[in-house]
This record gives C-alpha cells, sequence and structure tokens, in this order.
C-alpha cells in the first residue's frame, strides 16, 4: 500500500495514482497536502472528498484506502479517528 499526497498542483493524477495500485496488485490512500513542515499549502477537505467520489464512481473503490476514514468506525476528519 502506498499514500498519495494530493496538493492543487498534482490532484490531476489522481486517478492516475489509482492506476499505479491496481497495476502493482495493492491500494493507494489520498490524502491532501497540510500546512505542516516546510509546506504552506492547504488542499481543501472538500475537494478531497469529491476525488474520492469521483473515484468510487469511475470503478476504483477496490484500490482506493478509506477504510480506517469510512468503513471501520473512524472519522478521518480528526487525528485520533475516534469521532
Amino acid at each position: 500500500m502506498f499514500i498519495a499526497v494530493l496538493s492543487n498542483d498534482n490532484e490531476q493524477y489522481a486517478i492516475k495514482h489509482l492506476e499505479l495500485a491496481r497495476k502493482l496488485g495493492t491500494k493507494c490512500k489520498l490524502n491532501g497536502v497540510l500546512p505542516v513542515g516546510l509546506s504552506k499549502e492547504f488542499f481543501p477537505r472538500w475537494k478531497l472528498f469529491k476525488i474520492w467520489l469521483d473515484a468510487i464512481d469511475a470503478g476504483y473503490g477496490d484500490v482506493l484506502d478509506i477504510q480506517t476514514a469510512a468503513y471501520q468506525g473512524g472519522c478521518g476528519l480528526n487525528t485520533n479517528y475516534m469521532c
């Protein structure tokens, strides 16, 4: 499994990451960039949710890893995943 960090500069490649995950027989977690460390950017949460939904609609739900956030009782909107 691998994580792809999306920003305003590379969001158009989100599906490419999922295609790669499928070719490798693994899953990909799509995260948005946060203003932490050297980064000054913030990728809006609404854009990330839209990309997740579009990816599922396009048939990439099997390689998109949103298990913790969406299915296993976690939230993904806070840091301890226990909403």
